[in-house]
């Protein structure tokens, strides 16, 4: 049953001055639009709804079919993308806005608009973000209709004064909505319009249009989200610090974890599709080598060193864009921090061609091997001397400023059956300390001699005596030559 809401006009405070401004005090959500239009050269905006599935570019084409059948990134797809059209490109200060988008069976784009025939869904995401290189919008939803995706004149608008909207258009849209307005969210006199629209096939022959007032936002708030990279930023993730007594305190990350476990691990000219969480021991253990040799601001010395001219990307399904799906922006990693969270990935990235030496260190039928180590170390000035012999890797471990990579495989290895990476920390008197880039809570099934003994998942010791059967090598030993 339609819902014909029990409000007047005359209950709206009505504004016959200049568009109401909406202030924002908790966040600002942005998105850096250099690197979009760099990427994505026909987006216009960008469109947010927290806790939805909406979080995607928005685009301009003065042909109304284009988005409906290529993604952003302008590749052919049956769900296209969100998209405004018209003979010109909008800067959205119109008095109406129309977005289009696929009403998607996955709830993507805008596949959840339908949801807005829920009560309990309009209350829980009343607002959208509409974020432009010129200035963002609240945008504040206050009613929805479905009609037949042939019929526009049951739902379109014209671009009216604000005012217009307010006496001639809302009591009729108000009339046939099934959403149950907020009342503080109706439009007044001085609101624009914003209007998104579903588009569907034509054998399933519905539209749900769904009307909201937009706004200019005033922030007030220093605390700034980029919505782009919210996905993975909010990913949790078990990698953390762990302290060896007497020997110091270390960053451990895992291959493994669940931030970036099920990302595609490959070069560009592979055809298979094997995961980070599988075979990524080797950049996380170089990765865990170096953060644990070098202060975490000098991370971003690594930008100059890509041979992309976008430095390190990677997004939500690869550890670098040759595998994106390319249903998602990908995360340009910028600052430090995003460095430190993010480190295995770029040494990924680095490792599957992405340097300036065009070296790779991922093979196309086997594993991974360290190819790229010596290039990579010497960003940080960090010398590598690679050594068989573990009696001399431990003495030269005992030293400041020093750890290793080294590599363990085939028969006596108690981590692993297969060729895998770790990282040699430290020694004291009686142990070996071990940092390995697959975190498991015991390796009963590998170690038959009982030499590990784990600290916490990630971190092993073996003592002395044993470490020679473990058949560890080689070994890359590393040394900052200048004190971090």
């Amino acid at each position: 049953m339609l819902y014909f809401p029990a409000v007047s006009l005359a209950q709206v405070v009505a504004s016959t001055g200049s568009t109401i401004s909406a202030t924002v005090a908790d966040v600002r959500y942005s998105v850096d639009f250099t690197y979009l239009h760099e990427v994505v050269p026909n987006s216009i905006a960008w469109l947010y709804q927290p806790d939805t599935t909406i979080n995607t570019a928005v685009m301009y084409s003065d042909d109304s079919e284009y988005y409906l059948k290529h993604q952003f990134n302008d590749r052919i797809s049956s769900n296209g993308a969100i998209f405004t059209t018209g003979a010109e490109q909008p800067d959205f200060s119109a008095s109406v806005i129309t977005l289009y988008g696929r009403n998607c069976m996955d709830y993507s784009l805008f596949g959840s608009l339908s949801n807005y025939q829920e009560e309990t869904y309009y209350q829980q995401h009343p607002t959208l973000y509409l974020l432009t290189p010129v200035g963002d919008y609240q945008l504040e939803i206050f009613a929805g209709i479905r009609t037949k995706l042939s019929d526009d004149s049951t739902w379109r608008i014209s671009e009216k004064a604000t005012s217009a909207l307010y006496k001639s258009d809302l009591p009729g849209i108000l009339k046939k909505s099934f959403i149950k307005p907020d009342i503080s969210l109706l439009p007044t006199a001085g609101d624009a319009w914003a209007v998104f629209a579903t588009e569907s096939p034509e054998n399933q022959g519905t539209r749900f249009v769904i009307y909201a007032r937009k706004r200019p936002i005033t922030y007030v708030t220093q605390t700034v989200v980029y919505v782009n990279k919210l996905e993975m930023d909010s990913r949790p993730t078990q990698n953390g610090y762990a302290t060896i007594p007497g020997i110091g305190t270390f960053m451990l990350y895992a291959q493994n974890d669940p931030i970036w476990n099920d990302l595609t691990f490959e070069v560009q000219t592979s055809s298979r599709h094997r995961t980070f969480g599988d075979g990524g021991c080797g950049p996380t253990a170089a990765a865990m080598a170096i953060v644990n040799l070098v202060n975490k601001e000098e991370l971003t010395k690594l930008t100059a060193y890509a041979s992309s001219s976008f430095g390190f990307r990677f997004c939500s399904c690869s550890v670098n864009d040759y595998w994106c799906s390319g249903k998602h922006l990908t995360y340009q990693i910028n600052t430090a921090d995003e460095y430190f969270r993010y480190l295995p990935l770029a040494v990924a990235s680095f490792a599957t061609g992405n340097n300036i030496w065009d070296v790779q260190g991922r093979s196309t039928r086997f594993g991974s091997n360290m190819r790229y180590l010596d290039d990579l170390c010497k960003i940080f000035d960090i010398s590598v001397t690679k050594t068989y012999q573990m009696s001399e890797a431990l003495t030269l471990l005992d030293n400041a400023h020093t750890i290793a990579v080294a590599c363990t495989s085939g028969y006596g290895s108690p981590f692993t059956k297969t060729s895998h990476f770790l990282v040699l920390a430290g020694v004291d008197n009686t142990y070996l300390y071990v940092l390995d880039p697959l975190r498991r809570e015991d390796y009963h099934t590998w170690d038959r001699n009982g030499y590990l003994e784990v600290l916490t998942p990630g971190l092993v010791r073996i003592k002395k005596e044993n470490v020679i059967r473990c058949n560890i090598r080689p070994i890359y030993i590393l040394h900052r030559n200048t004190e971090s």
